[in-house]
């Protein structure tokens, strides 16, 4: 492996996972109190649980689209605070593990952004689910983090029985534009002013769109040229001809191209965005802007954005905003407990 692996290592940023591990636990076995989940979808035998409220009846239930990083979802404490807050509104969580990870078996064709296939593993987890005499199909939805929200939209349009969306973090770009706005941070970093440090993040999306025209890898590199001023891109970046070739291969894969705004402007079903301001790996202010001309084009008014200004790309405050009651920043959970409970989507009696 090289030791500067260009824009394909930034790249694996945007598929970010919570990675907050969890006490150890018996292999496979689902978390005390919730129900194993099995299903098969390419050829993957995917593994994990439901978490059902403790009331009796048909529940609401929400369907967790996960980012892209390796996880065990048994095993994870940003999801296991989850769990708890959306079981007190009287909704069944359903978590599972992706292909190759954790109690699941199998692999993705593309390890990295194997997103058609996720899709349709989301859509065979819900064939399963809604078959449960202990959830209500008609209020079954997806809550879906970073690499997730392109799934979730993908996933909606295809079927009409997924009820709303929640998606935390969402690129509304495809994955090669986003792959360069974490250079901002690095500059950042380094103490480059943001004026500046956007300049050159634009600089670096112009390569890829030379790309993207047909140019070659000469044209693209001498679009980026002045960038190999900044020392804190070069451990990442590959300004030369073979990171501008490396682009080149990765544009014969059409993965790295879909783009999460052009689902967007199908999607039917009401939809909450959640994103945070310290994000360094996804354009939260693009991605905004890219929501709300999707929906306006689609004729969907049920859009609700809320940004939370101490947020990262997990949801996750700064030092001095951490709670000792949540690992979460403040009012987030129950931004989406409320949301929900607005448009009948908890359990509550109303």
């Amino acid at each position: 492996m090289r030791r500067r692996l260009s824009l394909h290592t930034i790249l694996l940023l945007s598929s970010l996972l919570p990675r907050l591990a969890a006490a150890a636990h018996a292999p496979c076995e689902p978390p005390a109190g919730t129900r194993p989940l099995e299903f098969q979808s390419d050829g993957n035998t995917l593994r994990g649980f439901i978490d059902l409220p403790q009331t009796h009846g048909r529940h609401p239930a929400i369907l967790i689209v996960q980012g892209g990083a390796d996880s065990e979802v048994t095993a994870n404490k940003y999801y296991n605070e989850m769990r708890p807050a959306f079981r007190a509104a009287g909704i069944a969580t359903v978590l599972w593990d992706k292909a190759g990870n954790g109690c699941s078996s199998g692999k993705y064709p593309n390890p990295v952004l194997p997103l058609q296939e996720r899709v349709s593993e989301t859509l065979a987890a819900l064939a399963l689910i809604k078959k449960r005499d202990d959830i209500d199909s008609r209020r079954i939805g997806l809550w879906a983090l970073s690499q997730g929200g392109w799934i979730a939209p993908m996933a909606a349009i295809r079927s009409p029985d997924i009820a709303y969306l929640i998606v935390v973090s969402g690129p509304g770009r495809d994955a090669l534009s986003l792959g360069a706005y974490p250079s901002m941070k690095l500059l950042h970093d380094a103490g480059v002013d943001e004026a500046e440090a956007r300049k050159a993040y634009e600089t670096l999306r112009r390569g890829i769109a030379i790309l993207r025209a047909g140019g070659t890898a000469e044209e693209a590199l001498a679009a980026d040229k002045g960038l190999e001023k900044y020392p804190a891109l070069r451990p990442t970046y590959q300004l030369d001809l073979a990171g501008a070739r490396n682009l080149q291969a990765l544009l014969r894969d059409p993965a790295w191209s879909l783009e999460a705004g052009a689902f967007l402007r199908y999607v039917n079903q009401p939809t909450l965005a959640i994103f945070g301001k310290r994000d360094a790996v996804v354009d939260w202010r693009e991605s905004i802007a890219i929501y709300r001309s999707a929906f306006e084009q689609s004729g969907n008014r049920d859009l609700t954005i809320k940004v939370f200004d101490d947020a990262d790309h997990e949801m996750l405050p700064s030092a001095d905003g951490r709670s000792a009651n949540s690992i979460f920043v403040y009012g987030y959970l129950q931004t989406m407990i409320s949301w929900l409970d607005a448009r009948a989507f908890t359990g509550r009696q109303r």
